[in-house]
């Protein structure tokens, strides 16, 4: 997707200057502009183009006055939109400066190139003939470790525990959708995506998820978003931060042979975001196993192993099994 203009306009006349790219989802991408403390979000439809139908974009404006209107939580670390944009669909919000998506905390091609194992690792390690597994090793140790990992997270969980608590549902939880401070001496976390914010709907309407982190009952049109499904998003997004690897890609999905799945209509892989296959630690089937990541036990707590079974067990396929997210904060804070 390419940005038609270098400035864009809202609603109040006053012009903003697109900077940098923050990030991409499934529902639009985030720019810095000149000014360090505002962001704009620009909105595309699912193959990353901006909106450009117009009642498509009437109604999106709709639910973001609507959402401008809401009773929320105040000094709650979620960027609101500010004013909407008046020569593309989208809208300037509020954002932190030196801030980075949680995206940050997974190493990529960047990150991998600038380390030198032979000067960041310890000789020990540098001896692992794994050189991917060693660099992956010195980036979670480069991005705060295990203690800055579960404090961003404490702190994520605290946010979604007062939304929930006044009776909202945030959506669409992801770690595109995370910041936290670049410098990794911080932690400050903000939640950047507020589009999908609403109070919880009993029956009826529709759920907005990303299919890596959704609830199953989202991913397969079953139900609409509930603080359950924010639970189980936030649950993913916990386990795969800490472990380093994703609750339900094991086995099944990366030894499935595709014959198997030949007289089928949805991939393995698919299959685990739908949570129709089991969890990778489900200590009752281990088909989909991954023994893959860091060790659990190195990495999680009794409480925090016990609150992964009771979401990913049960409540993968009876959301109301799933704990609340009032658990997670102080299992996170413990550990």
């Amino acid at each position: 997707m390419t940005v038609n203009h270098q400035r864009v306009v809202d609603e109040n006349y006053y012009v903003h200057s697109i900077g940098k790219k923050l990030g991409q989802g499934g529902q639009g991408v985030v720019y810095r502009t000149k000014d360090p403390d505002i962001a704009v979000k620009l909105i595309t439809d699912e193959n990353g183009l901006i909106l450009s139908e117009e009642m498509v974009i009437e109604r999106f404006y709709k639910k973001l006055k609507l959402l401008r209107l809401l009773p929320l939580p105040t000094e709650l670390n979620i960027s609101i939109p500010a004013a909407l944009l008046k020569d593309q669909p989208g809208y300037v919000m509020q954002f932190m400066n030196d801030m980075v998506s949680f995206e940050s905390f997974w190493i990529d091609g960047v990150s991998a190139k600038n380390i030198d194992i032979e000067k960041d690792a310890p000789a020990w390690l540098a001896a692992v003939q794994d050189k991917q597994a060693v660099k992956q090793i010195i980036h979670y140790k480069n991005t705060g470790g295990l203690r800055r990992r579960l404090i961003a997270l404490y702190k994520s969980a605290s946010i979604l525990a007062r939304l929930h608590g006044n009776g909202f549902v945030y959506g669409d939880i992801s770690n595109k959708n995370l910041f936290v401070s670049e410098d990794s001496s911080y932690s400050e976390v903000w939640f950047i995506d507020a589009d999908n914010i609403r109070f919880e709907i009993a029956q009826g309407g529709s759920g907005v998820c990303t299919p890596m982190f959704g609830a199953p009952e989202l991913v397969q049109n079953l139900d609409s978003g509930r603080p359950r499904s924010d639970c189980h998003a936030f649950a993913v997004m916990a386990f795969y931060m800490l472990s380093m690897i994703h609750p339900f890609l094991g086995q099944s999905v990366y030894e499935n042979d595709d014959s198997d799945w030949s007289d089928e209509d949805i991939s393995a892989e698919d299959k685990a975001f739908a949570g129709l296959l089991p969890w990778v630690d489900d200590p009752d089937d281990r088909s989909n196993s991954n023994s893959a990541g860091f060790n659990r036990e190195l990495v999680l707590t009794t409480k925090l192993s016990n609150l992964f079974q009771e979401t990913f067990g049960a409540g993968r396929t009876e959301f109301w099994k799933r704990p609340s997210i009032y658990h997670w904060p102080e299992a996170l804070a413990e550990a």
